[in-house]
């Protein structure tokens, strides 16, 4: 009998789904436009190189384009003469040629998806108003017509839109309709840089016309810097930069022909960012500093408007190249090592990394003693003395370091499958407490402090050696697993 009941409840929630679906299509079929039948209807047929003259109203925004000659620099450097357009009564502003040559394309291959309604009644209720964005095309030949954006869809698949002379609602694809709804910001070329980052192929960063530094993609690292040295970059630091690079948008024009660049810091700029993105070089000049509004004046190499640029957007400008670069000299990954020979202020030590197979955990010796102790926060040492191996850091970039004499600390990194690296530390000339480091015979570039070798490396050696290690460190269980860097 309880399982009689249960099957008519079931039956009777099957009944109401299948009733309220019904229901509420119904309701949506009688409150949606639809359409009366499908096809590519051809709203207009031209040429777009007919086109002599666009107006365009969205947004309580009035845009009217004409075209002019125009001598313009060519992707092969050459100045060339173009047939470009121009926003009347603005004719100086630098307008995004591809936006506006999409425009005329658009409006004058118009194909509708659908037929929607034929002499509506109310064509507010596709989105009509006096307020509709909508688009006047001049052609060649004293011809023109009209062009109107009504709602989007209600699958918001595209937009209604209507031609003047005739009373019939169409619906346009996305793409269509999105091309007609052309913002000032979008206009005006708001965005400085072409691409994303993955399109980058370098960056520079320049401080009072000195060269901090060049970064490229790397397909190990991520990123490398090629000036003022060659070495792997810091992921993180860098994709910051070159992300915020990118959220850079003009927030404003400021002169459009400026007559003095002196007044905002722009006849000697003190930053200039150079991206290469897309095949193409964008050079950006950042001027001074506008303490009213929080933002830059700025300005691009080869035009001539001067904008503004938010300041939160470029808090990188004065980030040196030693905070970009990976501030160790030499990491190489624990699993991949098996004895580091180490000789620093005249020792020689061996450091090797086995396993214990019957434990499957590392076996770490120092001159042959095991230092397989854990230290209070749950480390084997011998992990904790490889980590500090490889932990000096660098202090400062040095270009033009000069090489003499021997290492005062050298270590040899022999891997497991028996070939070797190894980095060396020289002092450099004009500082007896700095060293330079070597990777492989090649300077790095790179400056680090001795009082790291002197002090914490030192300091736990002599403890390794004298035994208390041993005594200081409680023994506990062996590990039984370890993860690796």
């Amino acid at each position: 009998m309880k399982q009689f009941k249960i099957a008519i409840i079931s039956l009777a929630a099957v009944v109401v789904a299948v009733l309220g679906f019904f229901i509420i299509r119904e309701i949506v079929i009688n409150n949606t436009p639809h359409s009366v039948n499908k096809l590519n209807a051809t709203l207009t047929n031209n040429l777009s190189s007919d086109v002599i003259e666009m107006t365009l109203y969205n947004g309580g925004s009035k845009f009217t384009f004409n075209k002019r000659d125009e001598k313009v620099l060519s992707d092969t450097g050459e100045m060339v003469t173009e047939n470009v357009w121009y926003l009347v009564g603005e004719e100086d502003i630098s307008i995004d040629q591809n936006v506006v040559n999409t425009l005329a394309i658009i409006t004058s291959n118009l194909v509708a998806k659908d037929i929607i309604a034929e002499n509506p009644s109310d064509l507010t209720d596709y989105g009509f108003t006096d307020e509709s964005t909508y688009v006047n095309v001049k052609l060649k030949g004293n011809k023109e017509f009209t062009v109107t954006l009504g709602s989007i869809l209600f699958d918001r698949s595209g937009y209604y839109i209507m031609r003047d002379g005739d009373t019939t609602v169409y619906s346009t694809s996305l793409y269509s309709a999105n091309s007609m709804l052309i913002t000032r910001a979008k206009l005006l070329e708001m965005d400085i840089f072409p691409g994303v980052i993955t399109d980058v192929t370098s960056f520079s960063l320049t401080k009072n016309d000195i060269l901090q530094f060049t970064i490229v993609p790397d397909e190990t690292y991520y990123w490398v810097m090629t000036q003022p040295i060659i070495f792997r970059c810091d992921p993180t630091k860098t994709d910051e930069i070159v992300n915020n690079t990118f959220a850079m948008m003009i927030k404003e024009y400021i002169d459009i022909t400026p007559e003095d660049l002196n007044i905002y810091g722009l006849d000697n700029p003190k930053y200039v960012l150079t991206l290469n993105s897309l095949g193409k070089e964008v050079k950006l000049m950042i001027g001074n500093e506008n303490l009213r509004d929080f933002s830059y004046y700025a300005m691009i190499d080869g035009k001539g408007e001067v904008f503004s640029i938010a300041s939160d957007t470029l808090n990188f400008l004065d980030t040196p190249a030693l905070d970009v670069i990976w501030p160790f000299p030499f990491t190489p990954m624990l699993q991949y090592v098996a004895k580091v020979d180490i000789q620093v202020a005249e020792r020689k030590l061996l450091f090797e990394i086995g396993t214990n197979e019957e434990l499957q955990v590392y076996d770490y010796k120092f001159n042959g003693e095991s230092i397989n102790n854990f230290d209070t926060s749950g480390v084997t040492f011998g992990k904790f003395f490889y980590t500090l191996l490889i932990s000096p850091f660098a202090t400062a970039i040095e270009p033009q370091g000069i090489i003499t004499g021997t290492p005062y600390c050298e270590m040899t990194f022999t891997y497991t499958d028996g070939n070797y690296e190894t980095i060396a530390y020289y002092k450099t000339e004009y500082d007896d407490t700095k060293l330079y480091a070597v990777r492989n015979g090649n300077y790095t570039g790179l400056v680090t402090d001795i009082d790291f070798f002197r002090d914490s490396l030192a300091l736990v050696i002599d403890k390794i050696l004298d035994g208390s290690v041993a005594k200081d460190l409680a023994p506990k269980e062996t590990e039984s697993s370890e993860s690796t860097d």
